[in-house]
């Protein structure tokens, strides 16, 4: 479970960890992804799509789309779509996907097939509340120190982190 904040080309997640908080913050517009960790008043950046290997591009799936029709979940209203993704290779992505009028997708049924292996997805949001949102909660707040994500140099330790957290 967590609470999501959206707004054009940011978004921001927050949830419990293990017992301890973490936020992360996506910022398309500045293509950086923050991950908060309040507890320290500290927090990582990493580039979008660091760690990737590859991106995929659309024009490499065929896609299926249509419409099945309205449906009320949790309360929104909602288109109900019917999705098959199919890649290069075969293996397919497919099932329902109720979005609101404002382009949220409130729930997802899906199964996919790759290699032969089969695996269902299903999400539901609960709680939606569409209102617009404080640009400070797309920002790190003041007080905040950057930390070094691990392997990309500048010292990191774990141990340093957890300090009072015992």
């Amino acid at each position: 479970q967590a609470k999501v904040y959206h707004a054009p080309g940011k978004e921001r997640r927050e949830q419990d960890m293990s017992g301890m908080q973490q936020i992360m913050i996506m910022r398309r517009d500045k293509s950086v992804v923050w991950m908060l960790m309040p507890d320290q008043k500290m927090y990582m950046e990493m580039k979008m799509g660091q760690g990737k290997e590859e991106t995929a591009d659309l024009k490499d799936y065929t896609i299926e789309y249509s419409v099945v029709g309205e449906e009320v979940v949790n309360g929104i209203k909602t288109i109900k779509n019917k999705v098959i993704i199919t890649d290069k290779k075969g293996n397919k992505f497919g099932g329902f996907m109720w979005v609101s009028m404002e382009g949220i997708m409130v729930k997802m049924d899906t199964v996919s097939k790759v290699e032969g292996e089969k695996m269902r997805v299903k999400m539901e949001r609960k709680n939606l509340k569409i209102q617009k949102q404080d640009s400070n909660l797309f920002e790190i707040p003041s007080g905040y120190n950057r930390m070094s994500m691990p392997g990309m140099g500048g010292g990191f330790n774990m141990q340093d982190m957890m300090k009072g957290r015992e």
